[in-house]
């Protein structure tokens, strides 16, 4: 391991042994005194659905995802958890692209497994999951991001493209931790198995020597804005250690990368909020399909009585043999507590080539 790799691992190591000196150092008493027979058992289901065009042809597509998550509490500050989805994708392929305009574009699947195992949690902050997870419950999907389609802002390409990265619709087993070092600040650190998959078969296995690891950590401040309704401050610094098999050298190859996330308020207008993001990712060591990525956007929040959202964003993405940019114009309307909807137009452009499409979701959350 030369020495740029160790010093990239050194701030993904810190996040678990600070959690583990903080366990053995602090009264780490189980957060839920409740009895577990008095605990109820939590569930959840939500539906994403959308409509797809591309304009200036007449192909169309219609795709969706049904989600389900259940938590059953155990032993005091305990529960066991479980997760799974639904995809579905009706059409053709509308344009071909590096970066997906759609973050729930998916094959067709009646059910998948994304999340299953045990969750332990301490007074002092502590949180430990071991089993079958998804990366992206954990890290990139910040509130302002998770307002934009593109798949780029739930996982950036120097991490989707270079890794068999355990992000929708896949996951893979891992151990997580997470500490609360203060109600605004959070260290998170994943290890999980190199490669992700969807069915059961290839999920439920650790092979280090094999398919590799992939080890994640951040630091992640976070200030909640005054009133409910409205995205907070958000700083997130992060980083990544993994390896793939290159077919061309036919051995393993590890790659480390590192990004930063801003989300900031920036003004008022009036009724009208103002807030700026601001991504940068780049990806060292020779990596194989994406170098380097950013994004940047503009959001105005209370268009509406609802509290509707309207977003413009640019995601740019530099690939070993070529470049892409995404600029989409999105607006986020709350048709009532568990239904919104929200129109998108995707303005791309790869490699000198553009496209455009437009799109309509709609979301579901009746049971949140």
């Amino acid at each position: 391991m030369n020495r740029t790799l160790r010093l990239l691992l050194l701030p993904l190591l810190y996040g678990c042994s600070a959690a583990l000196y903080a366990s053995a150092s602090q009264p780490c008493a189980p957060t839920d005194s409740t009895p577990p027979a008095t605990r109820k058992v939590e569930w959840d289901v939500s539906l994403l659905t959308e409509g797809q065009c591309r304009l200036k042809h007449t192909a169309a597509a219609w795709n969706g995802v049904l989600n389900a998550s259940l938590a059953v509490p155990l032993w005091q500050g305990a529960q066991a958890e479980a997760g799974a989805l639904a995809t579905w994708h009706v059409g053709p392929q509308l344009v071909d692209v590096r970066q997906d305009f759609s973050s729930i574009n998916a094959e067709s699947r009646a059910a998948r497994l994304v999340h299953a195992g045990l969750s332990q949690t301490w007074k002092c902050g502590l949180q430990v999951f071991a089993g079958l997870l998804q990366a992206d419950e954990h890290y990139f999907n910040t509130e302002l991001s998770g307002l934009f389609t593109n798949a780029s802002y739930g996982c950036y390409p120097t991490l989707n493209d270079n890794l068999h990265i355990n992000v929708y619709p896949l996951s893979s087993l891992g151990l997580h931790l997470q500490w609360d070092l203060h109600e605004r600040l959070t260290l998170r650190t994943t290890l999980c198995n190199g490669v992700a998959a969807d069915t059961p078969r290839e999920q439920f296995r650790f092979r280090p020597r094999r398919d590799g690891v992939i080890l994640l950590g951040s630091a992640d401040y976070c200030r909640p804005s005054q009133r409910d309704d409205e995205l907070p401050t958000h700083y997130v610094l992060g980083g990544n250690v993994g390896n793939h098999y290159r077919t061309e050298w036919g051995r393993r190859h590890t790659l480390c990368g590192l990004w930063a996330t801003v989300e900031q308020p920036l003004c008022r207008t009036g009724r009208l909020r103002w807030n700026g993001l601001l991504t940068a990712a780049h990806e060292f060591n020779d990596p194989e399909t994406a170098n380097s990525y950013w994004n940047a956007a503009l959001a105005v929040e209370h268009m509406t009585r609802k509290g509707g959202t309207l977003a413009l964003g640019i995601s740019r993405a530099y690939y070993t043999d070529g470049h892409e940019t995404d600029v989409e114009a999105t607006f986020s309307f709350p048709v009532s507590s568990w239904l919104s909807l929200q129109p998108a137009v995707h303005f791309i452009t790869t490699d000198g080539r553009r496209s455009t499409v437009a799109m309509l979701r709609v979301s579901l959350t009746p049971f949140s």
